[in-house]
């Protein structure tokens, strides 16, 4: 359905056209009829019709000024021009404004449907075409994301094989970066930025760097001396700055700008924090993966520095404490113990004391720090592997994620209190599960087997276990002896029986695994208080 409005100062044409057009077999709604230039202006604007009739001479407006008005405002309808003979000179130089046909005076039925007819037939090509446009666009868009993506990934997970040369980079990736200088930086917030969830505060942390550096990125801003390239990557955003030698320390003081932008982004989306981590400049293409590493590490330098700031680790000074130094042989067993032991006590009691071993002035290097927390998930993942617990490496990634976001050491231990506990717990309970599963099967199969002369080395060869850890396995988990439970399993099986049926004492000595009928009623006597006969008076449902 396509939108038309009539432009005349004269009724009587108005109502002619309107009358002469086969509106309804082309689709169109007349959706308002104008008697002068500034009317139509007005409606024109408003209702941003598809199709605008208007006659060459109107008050106000005459139908050329109206054109030029309409096109000026960025609004491009498909003009029809009504002249009578006189004026077609005048009507003609309209042309360049995109006008679809004309329609001399008097008008003829016949001829004003051609007209209608051609023009919907445009239109459709248009929207076809606009359509295919758009397909193409958005294909192109997709194709120049993966790319970007891909390289990114590309640099900072395999930077080794990153391309070398521009013409290598620009027959991978379709990418080139044609300025002096080299430069990364990488951003993360307490959200994953990889995830689905994230794109819209993505979307608006790159378009933070556009307008911060007027950055050039495609058809961005093609006359910024400085390019600007985005991609996420490991939770965090990446960007590759691309600018002439002039423009350095600009960008020193561009990069206060941007993390003020940035912290203001994100606290929109809910974010308390930003850490920006920002490499040194080089010249050659063949140094990107080195900036790339660079600016990843100074973004973790947050672990010891806090956030909300731009890091550069040649602005800091860091102590020379190696991880070995600090992390000691004695420290490694604690750390085992407390794995192997499930204790949680332990495990923060441990943590406690590391985290005042490495609270310094200068701080310890980031990477000491983080070192520390790959060597706690090293214990973490052998147990895991001896004990075949399954899931470790969602673990890990949730470990080294979370951890990843704390900023400040306080912030740092207490993540790595909440996040090893957390999964110890799960361990220790599972283990729990387990060591009881024997002793479960075992009641399972008294239950069957009460009545037999059962001892405690029988059951312990149905759950495969020896004799003496499932004495003791036992009662650990049940607060009594293998005896005494057997006992109450035949004592009640004995009070059921004798509260349901007419069986004598000897015939129920025998159907609950005892050989001796005086010996089955000094025990029921001491487990129930009474002798079996008085029970049976008592409770007899018979």
């Amino acid at each position: 359905m396509y939108k038309a409005v009539i432009a005349d100062d004269e009724r009587k044409i108005c109502n002619l056209i309107l009358e002469l057009g086969d509106w309804q077999r082309f689709g169109i709604e007349v959706a308002q009829v104008c008697a002068d230039g500034e009317e139509a202006l007005e409606a024109i604007c408003r209702l941003q019709p598809d199709i605008v009739l208007t006659d060459v001479r109107m008050p106000v407006y005459d139908g050329l000024e109206l054109i030029r008005l309409v096109s000026e405002r960025g609004l491009h309808p498909a003009f029809i021009i009504l002249s009578g003979y006189k004026y077609f000179e005048y009507a003609y130089s309209a042309f360049k404004y995109g006008v679809i046909d004309y329609l001399l005076k008097p008008l003829d039925g016949e001829q004003l449907n051609e007209v209608l007819d051609k023009t919907c037939q445009i239109l459709g090509r248009q929207k076809r075409y606009a359509t295919a446009e758009d397909e193409i666009r958005r294909l192109n868009e997709h194709v120049e994301q993966n790319n970007r993506r891909n390289m990114f990934r590309h640099l900072f997970d395999h930077g080794e094989a990153f391309p070398k040369t521009a013409e290598e980079l620009e027959k991978m990736y379709q990418k080139t970066f044609p300025r002096d200088l080299l430069r990364v930086y990488f951003v993360r917030t307490n959200r994953d930025l990889e995830d689905d969830s994230s794109t819209l505060l993505v979307q608006k942390l790159e378009d933070a760097a556009r307008r911060v550096f007027k950055g050039e990125e495609e058809a961005g801003w093609p006359d910024s001396p400085i390019r600007v390239c985005p991609a996420t990557v490991h939770g965090g955003l990446a960007v590759i700055l691309n600018y002439p030698a002039a423009e350095v320390n600009r960008i020193k003081s561009l990069m206060q700008t941007l993390l003020f932008d940035m912290l203001d982004v994100a606290e929109i989306f809910g974010n308390s924090q930003v850490s920006v981590g920002l490499s040194s400049e080089a010249e050659k293409l063949s140094e990107l993966p080195r900036l790339a590493r660079m600016a990843e590490q100074a973004e973790e330098a947050k672990v010891v520095l806090g956030a909300n700031r731009v890091l550069e680790l040649s602005a800091y000074r860091f102590s020379r404490l190696t991880l070995d130094q600090v992390f000691t042989d004695s420290d490694r067993r604690s750390l085992k113990t407390a794995v192997e032991t499930l204790s949680v006590g332990a495990m923060n009691s441990w943590l406690d004391r590391l985290e005042a071993a490495v609270d310094k002035r200068p701080p310890l290097h980031p990477e000491v720090i983080l070192g520390l927390r790959d060597e706690i998930c090293g214990e973490l993942e052998t147990y895991a592997r001896l004990h075949r617990e399954e899931n470790f490496d969602e673990f890990r990634q949730s470990y080294l994620r979370e951890t990843g976001q704390a900023a400040g050491l306080p912030a740092f231990f207490h993540c790595l209190r909440d996040v090893i506990t957390r999964q110890m717990e799960i361990w220790r309970k599972a283990r729990e599960s387990e060591e009881k599963l024997p002793i479960r099967l075992a009641k399972a199969w008294l239950a069957e087997h009460y009545g037999e002369a059962v001892t405690l080395e029988q059951t312990a060869e149905q759950v495969g276990l020896s004799p003496a850890y499932f004495s003791t396995q036992f009662r650990r988990m049940e607060g009594r002896t293998f005896s005494d439970y057997l006992t109450s399993v035949r004592m009640e099986a004995a009070r059921e029986l004798l509260a349901t049926t007419t069986m004598t004492n000897y015939e129920i000595t025998s159907r609950i695994g005892y050989a001796d009928e005086k010996y089955f009623g000094k025990v029921f006597k001491k487990e129930v208080g009474i002798r079996p006969g008085e029970y049976r008076k008592l409770y007899y449902r018979g």
